[in-house]
């Protein structure tokens, strides 16, 4: 029912013209990541590998819904293209790119809970990994004068916290700070998964986390959020 070539076909058009009239009316600035880790072979049905999707239909199906919501003068709408950290059986990130006039902010999703430990650089990166992509160059070289939010989190190690809280540190407070230059707003992805593999994932799964995230984000160098106090204008980076 819902393959990306009948969205851009428009057999949804009538649900999604009265999807953005409602966010128009509501009136706040918002932002909308629509059909995130596209790129991957996971689950999602705007997915080009899953559902009897082919090649370029996820960039047809995102630019029918944002030119839909240009026609009915949504103005309040910021849209967050956001792909998966690139790997082994994701598609390249280009193919999938709708083009700066229909991209407001890039994203990346990207966490420290695969079989290996690996450090907030190295999720991003790739360094020292070869079976991970340098996700946060190959969207720069894409999009180079977009900001860019990163989704991301960790679990912990078994010992608790401390690894975690370490991560956490170097992540806020080295990583992001120096080496992500792009990077203008960060989401933790505060979520257990209602299973045991993702049970640590939340900031609040142990002491050491917990004290570990709120220290590391009392620096100036992170902002609170002010979007808040908008009227209709889109959310933009901070200066």
């Amino acid at each position: 029912d819902f393959q990306l070539s009948a969205i851009a076909a428009g057999a949804h058009d009538t649900y999604l013209r009265q999807w953005a009239r409602a966010a128009q009316a509501w009136g706040h600035p918002f932002l909308i990541r629509f059909g995130w880790e596209m790129n991957g072979d996971w689950k999602y049905p705007w997915s080009e590998q899953l559902n009897g999707n082919r090649a370029g239909d996820y960039v047809k199906a995102w630019r029918h819904v944002h030119d839909l919501f240009a026609e009915a003068g949504t103005a309040n709408v910021t849209w967050v293209w956001c792909p998966n950290i690139s790997g082994g059986t994701t598609l390249p990130y280009a193919s999938l790119y709708p083009g700066d006039g229909y991209v407001d902010w890039t994203c990346l999703d990207g966490f420290n809970f695969y079989p290996a430990w690996i450090d907030f650089d190295t999720v991003f990166t790739a360094h020292g990994i070869d079976w991970l992509g340098d996700s946060y160059a190959q969207v720069l070289a894409i999009a180079p004068h977009k900001p860019m939010i990163i989704v991301t989190g960790s679990l912990e190690a078994g010992d608790g916290g401390a690894q975690k809280a370490a991560w956490i540190t170097d992540a806020f407070t080295t990583q992001l700070a120096n080496g992500f230059p792009a990077v203008g707003a960060v989401i933790w992805f505060n979520w257990d998964g209602d299973d045991a593999s993702h049970a640590t994932l939340p900031i609040e799964s142990s002491g050491a986390s917990l004290a570990a995230f709120s220290a590391a984000i009392q620096p100036d160098y992170f902002a609170g959020n002010e979007f808040s106090q908008l009227d209709t204008a889109r959310v933009a980076p901070l200066p």
